[in-house]
Parts: C-alpha cells; sequence; structure tokens
C-alpha cells in the first residue's frame, strides 16, 4: 500500500535535508510537552489522524542534518499495535512530517549503509554513491532520471583549514592536495599541506583574489613538483551547477566561487572552496563543499544568484 503522508514543511530556510542514525531506539511513554502540543493542534486540523493520540508508548530515533547536527528526532508510535511516525524539529519546534507508513529506509536499518531524507524523497548513500528509494522502500536503478551523480560524493577528501591564507589559493591547495593523496602523490613532495598553500599562494605573486590567473598558477606549481604530470585549469564564469555537475561525474574535485551577497557565505566579500560532490533533487543542486573552515563536508545548495565561478582542474 503506498504510504499515505501529510507533509508540513515550514522552511526556515529553501530546504531541509537530514540523513538516519541507526540503531539509536529506546522505548517511551510520554512525548515532550512540546511535540505533544503541536500533535494536538495538528489533529484538530485533520481529525483523521486522532489515533496518533492514542499511542502508549513510542520508540525514538535521533536524526542529524549535513552539519551532523542533532536536529530532528523521529518518533514511532504504537498503541497495541504500531499506528505511524512524525518527524519533530528541535531547532524550529514543528512537526516537520507525520505518516501511518513505516519510513521506507528502515528497511535498511541494519545494513552498513547511510540513510538520507530530503523533502520525502528517500536516499541510500553506500561506497560514496547514492541511490534513490521508491515509495516502497526499493532502490531504483536508474538514479540518473532522478538527477542523482551515478558517482554521488568524492571519497578520499581530507579537509584542510584556510587559517591565515586566501580563500582562493586554499580551495586550489585543497584540489591539489586531494590529488596528492589519489594517484599523485609528487604534488606534496614536502608532505606538508601548509607548504603546499605557502608555495601555492606565493605564484599568485600578490593577486590571491583573482580567479583568472588559477590556470597559470596550476602549471606553474605543478611544474615544480614533478615533469611526469601534466595539469591544465579552466575557468568558467557561469550561472549553472552543469559544469560543476560535470565535473563531479568525471571524479574531479573542482573550486566553485560563492560571490558576495544574500544567502552566501558573506554580504561583503565573496569566496571560493574546494567542491567535491552534488545531491541533484527535482527542485535544487545541493554541493558537498570543503570550505577552508570547517574540517567536514558542508552542504550548500547551488544558487545562480551568488554561485558564479566553476574552476576544473584536470591532472593526468
Amino acid at each position: 500500500m503506498r504510504l499515505r503522508s501529510f507533509m508540513l514543511i515550514f522552511f526556515c530556510s529553501i530546504f531541509c535535508t537530514i540523513s538516519i542514525c541507526q540503531n539509536t531506539y529506546a522505548n517511551e511513554v510520554s512525548l515532550p510537552i512540546s511535540v505533544k502540543n503541536c500533535l494536538d493542534e495538528l489533529i484538530l486540523i485533520e481529525e483523521t489522524l486522532a489515533d496518533f493520540d492514542n499511542y502508549s508508548y513510542f520508540e525514538k530515533n535521533e536524526l542529524v542534518n549535513w552539519q551532523n547536527e542533532e536536529q530532528y528526532d523521529l518518533y514511532m508510535l504504537y498503541d497495541d499495535n504500531y499506528i505511524g511516525y512524525l518527524i519533530w524539529d528541535n531547532y524550529s519546534n514543528f512537526i516537520y512530517e507525520i505518516s501511518r507508513g513505516i519510513p521506507v529506509y528502515m528497511e535498511y536499518n541494519d545494513i552498513d549503509v547511510d540513510y538520507i531524507y530530503d523533502n520525502g524523497n528517500y536516499y541510500i548513500q553506500e561506497n560514496n554513491n547514492i541511490y534513490a528509494l521508491d515509495e516502497y522502500g526499493n532502490i531504483i536503478n536508474n538514479v540518473d532520471s532522478f538527477g542523482v551523480s551515478t558517482r554521488g560524493i568524492i571519497g578520499g577528501v581530507d579537509h584542510q583549514l584556510q587559517g591565515s591564507y586566501y580563500c582562493i589559493p586554499t580551495a586550489l591547495a585543497n584540489v591539489l592536495y586531494y590529488w596528492s593523496n589519489n594517484g599523485y602523490s609528487a604534488l606534496n613532495y614536502k608532505s606538508s599541506f601548509q607548504a603546499m598553500q605557502t608555495d601555492i599562494t606565493a605564484l599568485f605573486y600578490g593577486q590571491q583574489t583573482n580567479n583568472n590567473i588559477v590556470p597559470r598558477v596550476v602549471r606553474n606549481y605543478v611544474a615544480s613538483c614533478s615533469s611526469q604530470i601534466t595539469a591544465n585549469a579552466y575557468v568558467h564564469w557561469v550561472s549553472s551547477a552543469e559544469y560543476v555537475k560535470a565535473e563531479i561525474d568525471a571524479g574531479r574535485p573542482c573550486m566553485v566561487g560563492f560571490a558576495a551577497g544574500e544567502g552566501s557565505y558573506s554580504t561583503i566579500e565573496g569566496h571560493m572552496t574546494m567542491c567535491f560532490g552534488y545531491i541533484q533533487t527535482s527542485s535544487y543542486c545541493m554541493l558537498v563543499l570543503g570550505d577552508g573552515h570547517q574540517t567536514y563536508d558542508v552542504y550548500r545548495v547551488w544558487n545562480p544568484a551568488y554561485n558564479d565561478c566553476v574552476i576544473s582542474i584536470v591532472i593526468s
């Protein structure tokens, strides 16, 4: 039977995405008062949900957002039998989703994969590949029809911080550092990311905020490391995420710029990042970034209002 689900979406931002922490269930008797009050208000609006108030106990599962913060709680409600589930947003204090069905990703609860929930769409991430699930929990073979990269997120990325350096040399250093750890060790012949950062910065000759000279810096830096490695870079001043997706699908991390503006990293100055993955949904493209500010993956939605530059880097 197809899941009957009431989606209650009160956006504080343009998207809401969560991944599932497995095996964190614990039986409880009473819902937190804030959750209970919201459920009661919902039942007044939608009388067909009245049996949700007849629960005698529930199982709770903590859910995290893309920043690995425990933003959501999944409550599975029972009386003598299973009633249904609801997802509670701890940040905004509302019920994001309520359904009589069982979340389809629970079919994979005992398997070593990551579970992603995104606006009513379900995905599994395994070995850096992302697969879409249908409403019955089946893996959809042709994930490209959903716009999800067949490669998903490129593995082997070791995030390095910007520190006191400029963002463009740092993003470039992070891309080349990735390649130094994945088949081209000569690019880090000094065995130090900070040394790479310093040497790459020096090759900008005081123009560390100029995207257009990145190709020259790439060629000069790689040439200084090894005569056996060739490198090319291309600057695309574009407002389309297709350039990013093409690079990730080819297995190449790239650089993505964020111009200054509302919703960007700053309203005062731009920022350059390393991009090594994307997740395409029906309504937006989410980038997976190393932004030089965090040591974990950062997820941000592509927005043509400020994502104005993509720099592709080809190493061979």
